[in-house]
């Protein structure tokens, strides 16, 4: 697996949370990493639990009901330009916040694997 410049999308403008999902799924779809329903799968384990980490960085990946979505084990990065999710709507839908004003949110895929993602 190799990190390339066309997975990483810096200066982002999210509008807020799934958003920011969306953009980072959008990047491992155009890139052949994932089908473009994998994002539904990242939206679902969202529902399951925050994959907020802290310090300003995310882990969105998806289900084990969405592997079958994976093409290529693959990570997409997306970096947001400070202040362009707003503070109201990061902190509606979780007591901690999800996405803070500059935020890191890197999506993973992985595929192969007999482990069930936790």
């Amino acid at each position: 697996m190799q990190l390339t410049t066309s997975l990483i999308r810096l200066g982002a403008t999210p509008r807020d949370k799934n958003e920011a999902i969306r953009q980072v799924a959008a990047l491992l779809a155009e890139n052949g990493k994932v089908a473009p329903e994998y994002v539904e799968g990242m939206f679902a384990r969202e529902a399951q639990e925050n994959t907020y980490l802290g310090n300003g960085v995310a882990i969105p990946h998806g289900t084990p009901q969405s592997r079958h979505l994976i093409k290529e084990t693959a990570i997409a990065r997306g970096k947001a330009r400070a202040k362009s999710i707003g503070t109201a709507s990061r902190q509606a839908a979780s007591p901690k916040p999800c996405l803070p004003t500059a935020y890191s949110a890197t999506c993973t895929a992985t595929h192969g694997s007999k482990t069930p993602l936790p």
